[in-house]
């Protein structure tokens, strides 16, 4: 059985604070569109942020998985790398 790591992708910066409900609610009537378009800005960037690192988890973890499957007796898991291999070789004929 192939196991991996915990995840590594810090869950805190997900959660939002219970404190300020005023700023989550949406934009307040004062607040101009200069003010909406930074705030949209920051949320954009910090979802880039996080998707960024759920990628590199991600890769980090597939290629653990793959550098693993050489060394499983399963049928099954003997036949993903053969499969594995066979899409390599011939998507890099296409090239």
């Amino acid at each position: 059985m192939i196991t991996t790591p915990t995840s590594s992708l810090d869950t805190s910066r997900l959660q939002r604070p219970l404190g300020n409900k005023s700023s989550e609610s949406g934009p307040s009537l004062g607040e101009g569109r200069k003010d909406v378009t930074e705030r949209a800005s920051e949320f954009l960037r910090n979802v880039g942020q996080d998707i960024d690192a759920i990628g590199n988890e991600y890769s980090s973890v597939f290629e653990g998985f793959i550098s693993q499957l050489p060394l499983q007796q399963h049928v099954d898991l003997k036949f993903l790398m053969f499969r594995l291999d066979f899409t390599e070789f011939y998507s890099q004929l296409r090239v």
